[in-house]
């Protein structure tokens, strides 16, 4: 922008010195023209005048009618600012000049017409010579014209010119300070803004719309800020899941462990029979177990949450039916639709069993929990429903984060702890599936695991 305006400035100063001198050469010619025209016709009527007394006069007559007429037509057309001088071998027959014109002439070799610019003082003269020859005898006529007004008018010009120059040039330097104003005014925004974002204000956004680069700058700018808010905010999640994990394992341990230093203590401090010794011990037992199997559902749960774990291939759904009878009640109804899935066969008889075991913990007073593996719009879908006691539609949005049960209480006395459906969920998402819940208070859940097929 600085470069265009800088060539701007150059075309214009070139244009205004080109004009500049134009007008200077054509008003000193216009000056000198008349000059020499003056001169010209005046010393025509001197010669016209002066030839009419013959050619018997004598030199030293014929030099004073040549002054006489030519002081007589030198006071008729003399002005303020023009004076005419007579010279006749190198004496001044007349000379009302007050800057020796003969002077100005004599070091010059030229003869006959001829035009000098000279400076006297603060005056700037033009002085013309024109000679001439009468009755044999020759002249130099001079005229001297104080052109000082011409050269003030040029001088005048030449101020006008670097005037208007440096209105241009203060104009031009405003505009330019506005335009670099405003495109810098998005790059500030745009600094002020990364400082901000490094110091972890990721809402900012420059919202600077343009179709030049700066504008695409601005849009990658605000696109890369979303994503790093984007990211951050899923980090910040995963990290407030995680500590809330930690914080509920913490928990989830503190129970059995309370449990068998408590049991452990009696066993070491206190008189017991042997019923309370062997009381005290499956206590101990039970509490060891349950914290077995916390770690090994926690384990199962990081594993998961790794993409790219899990080794996929076909399987045939019969086979996979009948592996999952061994693994679950004999109560339990599985009915097989489809003819093949496509997973790893671990992971699927592990989500499948755990939402078995979870339905026939809800069924209490109704034992009844049906298994059905049907497709339905390019997904396989296992299909697991109860007549149990049914969950509040206020908790089942919960019911997939960690150890988080609707039953306390009932979940511990009965092994749970509170992650199999966390651990389905995630083997869902590990086939690209979802896991959905269906529950109404007092007449059961159905619970729909589906997975992509081939």
């Amino acid at each position: 922008m600085a470069i265009c305006m800088a060539a701007v400035l150059l075309v214009m100063s070139l244009g205004f010195f080109v004009i500049l001198q134009i007008q200077e050469r054509s008003l000193r010619e216009a000056d000198e023209k008349n000059v020499q025209k003056s001169l010209a016709i005046y010393c025509s009527n001197v010669i016209s005048a002066s030839s009419t007394g013959g050619a018997d006069m004598r030199d030293t007559t014929l030099r004073s009618v040549a002054a006489y007429y030519f002081s007589a037509y030198a006071r008729l057309v003399q002005t303020e600012n023009v004076f005419y001088s007579l010279v006749c071998d190198g004496k001044y027959l007349y000379d009302m000049s007050p800057y020796d014109p003969y002077a100005v002439f004599e070091d010059s070799e030229e003869e006959g017409e001829s035009i000098k610019r000279i400076r006297m003082g603060e005056d700037a003269v033009i002085v013309g010579r024109y000679s001439f020859e009468l009755l044999g005898q020759k002249f130099e006529a001079y005229m001297s014209m104080n052109v000082s007004e011409t050269e003030n008018k040029i001088s005048g010009l030449r101020m006008l010119c670097i005037t208007v120059l440096l209105l241009g040039c203060i104009i031009m330097a405003a505009i330019l300070a506005l335009l670099v104003r405003h495109i810098l005014s998005p790059i500030e925004k745009l600094t002020e803004n990364a400082v901000s974002i490094s110091k972890g204000e990721y809402h900012l956004r420059t919202n600077y719309e343009s179709n030049d680069e700066i504008g695409i700058l601005s849009t990658a700018f605000d696109e890369m800020s979303a994503a790093i808010e984007e990211k951050i905010t899923h980090l910040d999640t995963e990290l407030q899941k995680r500590q809330l994990l930690l914080g509920a394992l913490s928990h989830e341990m503190r129970t059995p462990m309370t449990a068998i230093i408590g049991y452990a203590d009696s066993l070491m401090r206190m008189p017991l029979s042997d019923a309370q010794k062997n009381e005290c011990a499956k206590k101990i037992y039970d509490a060891g177990k349950h914290t077995e199997r916390l770690a090994q559902k926690m384990m199962e749960l990081i594993g998961l949450s790794d993409a790219g774990q899990i080794e996929k291939s076909t399987l045939d759904a019969a086979e996979f039916a009948e592996e999952l009878k061994a693994m679950v009640p004999p109560q339990v109804k599985i009915d097989c639709k489809v003819q093949s899935l496509y997973g790893d066969k671990t992971l699927l008889l592990s989500m499948v069993a755990n939402l078995v075991e979870n339905a026939v913990r809800a069924s209490d007073d109704s034992p009844e929990v049906e298994v059905l593996i049907t497709e339905n719009q390019n997904r396989i879908q296992f299909i697991i429903s109860d007549r149990g006691c049914g969950i509040a539609p206020e908790q089942i949005s919960l019911l997939t984060e960690p150890f988080y049960r609707v039953d306390k209480a009932r979940s511990r006395k009965k092994g749970g702890a509170g992650l199999g459906l966390a651990i389905c969920k995630k083997i869902c998402e590990q086939h690209g599936g979802t896991l959905s819940i269906e529950s109404e208070i007092g007449r059961g859940t159905t619970v729909t695991a589906s997975i992509i097929t081939i």
